[in-house]
């Protein structure tokens, strides 16, 4: 029997089980043929970029990026030739203190979590226990794995959260954007949704999607095959005398001056 542990309270009752671990820096040939696996996966890229599939669907991940494939899940990996993947992985199991398996942890296939330094110095405790064995590593590879999961799940999760919404907000700027969908992304109630934003970027939402939308369309007003009207409307906008006046207010001039002057000059749109 398997529970899908998507309550981090039940985490409390989670006893991990390291089964395999590795500091692994890529050749070339290196992959993972088409397998299903019968434990969890755990891969947290330090440097470089590698393709994992889960289930059929393609993740690319690079330096930074954690990736988390569920017991039960069809994987394979490739690395970038061209840049080469070196990451810390791990295969284990995960049941709870009463014995029964966990179908999953609360994690998305792919996150960024960066590479902060109290995590890293865990990885590499634990890398060095692994490799010497000693007498009761069992048990200190127990607690430090257990300390990594703790750190993932927990102390990782409001900069993976932030990544989520602005890796969407990127990839879906032309199109309406709401708080409450923001929200549901996250599993943040949308009424605190806006606040828990604000405190982490120091701007609302709509300044940081109108800062984008702004960014895109001074890219398609650069390349000269836009008018203002035709890329306030390509980069999201529904009403051109809005765009406008955003445009001023977030670049300090207004849009026509790219299709006069071009981008020469021209300072760049502020952080």
């Amino acid at each position: 029997m398997f529970v899908q542990t998507t309550d981090r309270g039940a985490l409390d009752e989670l006893v991990p089980v390291l089964e395999y671990f590795v500091d692994r820096s890529c050749l070339p040939e290196w992959k993972i043929n088409r397998q299903t696996i019968a434990f969890h996966n755990l891969s947290w890229l330090l440097a470089g970029s590698a393709t994992f599939w889960c289930d059929g669907v393609p993740y690319h991940a690079h330096a930074g990026d954690l990736v988390y494939l569920p017991r039960g899940s069809t994987r394979r990996a490739v690395s970038d030739p061209e840049d080469l993947m070196h990451c810390y992985a791990c295969d284990f199991q995960c049941q709870s203190i009463g014995g029964t398996a966990t179908a999953r942890l609360p994690l998305p296939v792919l996150s960024r979590i960066g590479i902060p330094d109290g995590l890293l110095e865990l990885y590499r405790r634990l890398n060095r226990v692994w490799l010497e064995k000693s007498p009761g590593y069992g048990l200190e590879t127990r607690g430090l794995f257990s300390m990594i999961i703790h750190r993932l799940v927990y102390a990782e999760e409001p900069s993976r959260r932030l990544s989520v919404v602005q890796d969407f907000i990127i990839q879906h700027y032309a199109e309406p954007i709401s708080l409450t969908r923001l929200a549901v992304l996250v599993r943040l109630n949308p009424r605190y949704f806006g606040n828990w934003f604000s405190d982490r970027m120091g701007m609302t939402v709509k300044e940081y999607i109108n800062r984008i939308r702004i960014r895109k369309a001074t890219d398609l007003l650069a390349t000269g095959g836009f008018n203002v009207a035709e890329a306030a409307y390509d980069s999201g906008f529904e009403d051109v005398f809005y765009f406008s006046k955003v445009f001023k207010k977030i670049a300090g001039f207004p849009p026509s001056d790219l299709l006069r002057f071009g981008s020469a000059g021209r300072s760049p749109i502020p952080d």
